[in-house]
């Protein structure tokens, strides 16, 4: 009996000792908690006069789910109609980039908050011509961008946001930069898990 009530102390005083928070790390950076998350997405952008399926996501660490910095890739989601008459045709390999993102949420402790970010990344277009031929070019994208964003678990958030795409350095003749820059819609799952 003595062994069972020596136990029952024991594990008592490891619960009692696991349910207090973890205390504050002091760092360089400063005071908080540091934490891993990804980020499915879907977006809307302009390619010339069309509107364009994207899809992709993002990934890195945050700091008191207020500074998140990642890496993000996006693919073309469909295939897009080039030139005027229709001339040539993005497929669905033909458009994608890569970068880096930076983003600041505000008030990320509240139900509805917003966020602030700015992405930067590089990467390529081909556009196959009816007559067979293909020309492609590297990019090089800056993306500003605002979002709303609901806390639809402790560690899930639902966003829908809205950027401007500039994009330079595409020398293809049927896809100008001014026809792949401009505004682009995006809804997408953050899911951020603490340490």
């Amino acid at each position: 009996m003595r062994k069972f009530l020596a136990a029952l102390l024991v594990a008592s005083a490891m619960v009692t000792y696991a349910a207090e928070p973890a205390p504050m790390v002091e760092s360089l950076v400063g005071d908080g908690y540091w934490g891993f998350w990804i980020q499915p997405e879907a977006k809307l952008a302009g390619i010339e006069s069309d509107s364009a399926g994207m899809v992709g996501g993002q990934l890195g660490i945050s700091l008191n789910r207020a500074l998140y910095v990642g890496y993000g890739y996006y693919r073309l989601a469909s295939s897009v109609q080039v030139g005027d008459p229709k001339v040539g045709e993005l497929g669905t390999s033909d458009l994608s980039y890569h970068g880096l993102d930076v983003n600041y949420t505000f008030m990320a402790t509240k139900v509805v908050h917003g966020s602030a970010d700015l992405f930067v990344g590089w990467g390529d277009a081909t556009v196959d011509y009816t007559d067979g031929d293909s020309e492609g070019s590297d990019l090089f994208l800056v993306e500003p961008g605002m979002s709303l964003l609901v806390n639809v678990t402790p560690q899930v958030e639902l966003g829908l946001g809205v950027g401007y795409q500039f994009v330079n350095g595409s020398d293809i003749d049927e896809l100008s930069d001014s026809d792949l820059s401009g505004p682009a819609g995006r809804l997408f799952l953050r899911w951020t898990e603490e340490r």
